[in-house]
């Protein structure tokens, strides 16, 4: 399930301009740029899970067609998830937030070339990353050096779990 929320959240951010804007004035304006971009991106997702749908219809038509139709799914997928669902997306949306802008890309470049790859390997991947999680950092790196680890996935896919893991902390 947080595998899930986690895809929802990241395609929600990734589909989202940092200019883009639903209402003029309503979004921070001191801090750095990118912080001021994320945390636009997060009020933005916030925003338009909780318009009515009119307002929802408008906010999205200035969007470009094809980030539209990904957003409003990407809206759809999120609004079918339990609240507890929702918390864990705002939680990990609160600790991308707070991540360094390298660290945020970082996180978004895995996770893009993640797309190549067939939905079962993205979702053990992810899995995988949350057992890493979960354990301490001496067994998380007897983990990745074992063989069990290496027969599982492929070199490029090792290297995924491998970067997202360093990039998330421990739980």
């Amino acid at each position: 399930m947080l595998s899930r929320a986690l895809t929802i959240l990241l395609g929600l951010l990734l589909v989202f301009p940092a200019q883009a804007q639903v209402r003029k004035g309503v979004f921070p304006k001191k801090g750095p740029l990118k912080k001021r971009q994320e945390a636009r991106r997060a009020q933005m997702i916030d925003r338009l899970s909780n318009m009515t749908p009119q307002q929802r219809e408008r906010a999205l038509d200035r969007l470009p067609e094809e980030r539209r139709k990904r957003v409003e799914s990407n809206l759809e997928r999120y609004n079918e998830l339990t609240p507890e669902q929702k918390q864990r997306i705002q939680r990990s949306a609160r600790i991308l937030e707070n991540m360094p802008p390298e660290k945020q890309q970082a996180v978004r470049q895995v996770y893009r070339r993640m797309t190549a790859l067939p939905q079962e390997r993205r979702v053990e991947i992810r899995r995988e990353v949350n057992r890493l999680g979960r354990m301490p950092a001496e067994e998380r790196q007897t983990h990745l050096n074992s063989d069990a680890f290496k027969s599982r996935f492929s070199p490029e896919e090792q290297g995924m779990v491998q970067e997202l893991s360093n990039l998330f902390p421990p739980q």
